[in-house]
């Protein structure tokens, strides 16, 4: 149990394409950071999270698509949003 719980938190870098995934994981191997692979999505610790992505876009890798979710809300919708919407 008290390992499980030194475990660092893992955060979404992104989800991939095959061959973004690939240079991203080299990336990250070179530079020597801890990462997990689900699917095609790359995690990194959390405290990490940061340091990371600012060390890819320093590198010109910036086009990792984060799916943070709320990009629905920065559509415009127009006139006649949807309460669902307004609640979100």
């Amino acid at each position: 149990m008290f390992l499980w719980a030194k475990e660092p938190e893992y955060r979404p870098l992104g989800r991939m394409e095959t061959n973004e995934l690939v240079s991203t994981l080299d990336f990250l191997d070179q530079h020597q950071y801890s990462y997990k692979i689900e699917g095609n999505t790359v995690l990194v610790p959390e405290g990490d999270y940061q340091k990371i992505k600012l060390a890819m876009t320093r590198a010109g890798m910036s086009s990792a698509q984060e799916n943070t979710g709320d990009d629905i809300l920065m559509k415009d919708m127009g006139f006649g949003v949807s309460q669902r919407l307004e609640q979100e």
